[in-house]
């Protein structure tokens, strides 16, 4: 092995950031706004928002072939967008059923929790095309709606709903995992749904009993909704670390 392989952990890498919140909320043009984007869109709601695109993926082999070609191909984009991951969910498992002959993703493999298992490899080939991509320079943005999931705490003794993406939860670990931050779009004041008056749109970047939220940076508990904030965060919380460890 050549030493010329390693490398210096202090660079400055793109970004791998996880959107997700309410429909009309504005997770589309926030990630529009990143350094010269390029969508791969799994459903037909870029609207009148001003962004180079794919034509929408009907099929996973579409998606992927998109992503070969940002990866292969000569191109200026920096940012690569996938809007959104439930509907790309939705398109895995309905392959995975047509494949296995059945209508759901519950039948697949006989059950079992089989079919996600199954959908987890398809994944995991999204996962990895986007980390060459990565590696290239380039930023990875995913994009999803909301769901609740009950979960568990020690201070209750019932389970309580908390919101976090709309993707089943083997997906979710497996690509929240491998993202720098995953945020979640709510407003400043009112309920995490936002109905009471008042309140700018906002990143929440911490996890709470009510939303799932988190970041390997040294983020803020709130970002106003802008890509420029939020790239000026990550800056910031990169330039305090370096600080910090040229300290030590």
């Amino acid at each position: 092995m050549s030493l010329n392989i390693v490398k210096n952990g202090t660079q400055m890498r793109p970004p791998r950031i996880f959107i997700y919140g309410g429909a009309g909320q504005g997770k589309s043009t926030v990630a529009s706004q990143s350094r010269s984007p390029i969508f791969i869109p799994t459903e037909d709601g870029l609207g009148q928002i001003p962004c180079d695109s794919f034509p929408v993926a009907r099929t996973f082999a579409e998606v992927m072939n998109n992503l070969s070609a940002l990866k292969t191909e000569k191109h200026e984009y920096k940012t690569v967008v996938i809007d959104t991951v439930d509907w790309l969910e939705k398109i895995i498992w309905g392959e995975l059923c047509k494949e296995y002959g059945v209508k759901d993703i519950n039948s697949v493999g006989k059950g079992f929790g089989k079919g996600y298992a199954l959908a987890l490899s398809w994944w995991e080939k999204v996962r990895t095309s986007c980390q060459e991509l990565h590696e290239k320079g380039m930023a990875v943005v995913f994009i999803s709606h909301t769901q609740t999931t009950p979960i568990r705490t020690p201070e209750n003794e019932e389970p309580i709903l908390q919101y976090s993406p709309k993707i089943h939860i083997k997906a979710k670990d497996l690509i929240c995992e491998w993202c720098d931050a995953v945020l979640f779009i709510t407003r400043r004041f009112g309920s995490v749904k936002g109905e009471k008056a008042g309140g700018e749109l906002v990143f929440k970047t911490k996890s709470t009993e009510a939303f799932y939220a988190k970041s390997r940076y040294d983020l803020p508990e709130m970002i106003p909704l802008s890509w420029k904030s939020l790239e000026d965060c990550i800056a910031n919380s990169w330039t305090k670390k370096q600080s910090e460890l040229k300290g030590n």
